[in-house]
């Protein structure tokens, strides 16, 4: 390879690395002269760039909100959940109050009319609990063998099962008969303070769930409200996506319009007296940029016409080689056509003598 094609090769190498400085020159300047030019300039770039910013600024306003509404959307969240928990836990309270209620009605003398419907299951359910009790308790004390005790352990646990059942059907009759209570206590004057008590409780928990699911709904409404608003991209999270994304398309476009501002103030030139220090730098770089750039330039075209006259200088030396070689043919050639002609003319000669020869023997 020549020499001069690789040096042509490593000016071409340098000169796009300087090339790519001027770029990066020329961006950096529109970069920090497009905002000072943004007032009362019509410049198409300036235009085209302010309105690009302006858009840059709306999409990260719009992200900010976005931002803001997921926080929201998650605070509102909690709270709803929180809401809902709260109103379930004193919910829960609820069957042991009237239970508990129910059975201090059904045990009071003084409401022994509106125990009267429930009495006689009362009397039942009592009785058999006291009747299990009694016999688990009696084959807990029994001594006996191995046998006769895991007999009696089998026997055990069936009157524990039945036991447990007549318990929770005792309960479930106190908490039939205390909400049949609650619902028609006005009729019953004044109650004793641990009845008191519990419709206080029960009254409590009912206003305070009232006024938590009207809070809760409120959050609701809220969450909904907010959702809807951004029901046509899919939720804030997609609205961010979407601004990100537009954001990115519109940073390029910037970067380019600040380059071709860039290149226009190197090209038309402007007041310094508008210029910073940096800027004006930055001019001087472009400028020796451009420089650099011309000199490889320079040194490329002149290594090229060298190549370029070799070349023509060794395309001559092959035509005068080739010159000489159909001079030497041409040589040649004569030399035959000589020898062609003298053998024409002994032809010739010939012809006459044995012409002659034939006349004189007629």
């Amino acid at each position: 390879m020549d020499e001069r094609n690789k040096s042509i090769k490593e000016l071409e190498a340098r000169k796009k690395e300087a090339l790519d400085s001027v770029l990066q020159l020329q961006q950096t300047l529109g970069t920090s002269l497009l905002p000072k030019a943004a007032d009362g300039d019509s410049n198409p770039t300036v235009e085209s760039w302010k309105a690009s910013s302006k858009e840059i600024d709306e999409c990260q306003a719009a992200i900010a909100t976005a931002q803001s509404d997921i926080e929201k959307l998650k605070r509102l969240e909690g709270e709803i959940a929180a809401g809902e928990e709260e109103q379930q836990g004193r919910l829960g309270k609820i069957p042991d109050l009237y239970a508990g209620l129910g059975e201090l009605v059904l045990n009071d003398d003084v409401f022994e009319r509106f125990s009267a419907v429930y009495q006689g299951q009362l009397d039942e359910l009592v009785s058999k609990i006291h009747s299990l009790e009694d016999k688990i308790n009696e084959k807990n004390g029994n001594q006996a063998n191995i046998l006769t005790l895991i007999g009696q352990n089998a026997q055990g646990m069936v009157l524990k099962s039945f036991l447990k059942k007549n318990n929770a059907n005792l309960t479930k009759l106190y908490r039939e008969a205390g909400e049949k209570f609650v619902a028609e206590v006005p009729g019953f004057g004044e109650v004793n303070d641990s009845i008191n008590d519990i419709l206080d409780e029960i009254d409590w928990i009912n206003k305070t769930n009232a006024d938590s699911r009207v809070t809760v709904n409120s959050l609701r409404d809220e969450r909904r409200d907010l959702l809807e608003s951004y029901a046509a991209i899919g939720g804030p999270k997609k609205k961010i996506d979407a601004c990100e994304k537009e954001i990115a398309g519109l940073q390029t476009k910037i970067t380019a319009f600040c380059k071709d501002y860039g290149a226009e103030i190197e090209a038309k030139g402007i007041k310094a007296s508008v210029l910073s220090a940096d800027e004006k730098q930055i001019l001087k770089n472009l400028e020796d940029c451009r420089s650099t750039i011309a000199d490889y330039e320079k040194r490329i075209a002149k290594l090229q016409r060298e190549i370029a006259i070799d070349e023509e200088k060794s395309k001559i030396r092959k035509m005068e080689e080739s010159i000489a070689d159909y001079k030497k043919q041409i040589s040649a050639a004569k030399e035959a056509i000589s020898n062609l002609e003298h053998q024409i003319q002994d032809s010739n000669t010939k012809i006459d003598t044995l012409t002659a020869e034939n006349q004189q023997s007629e």
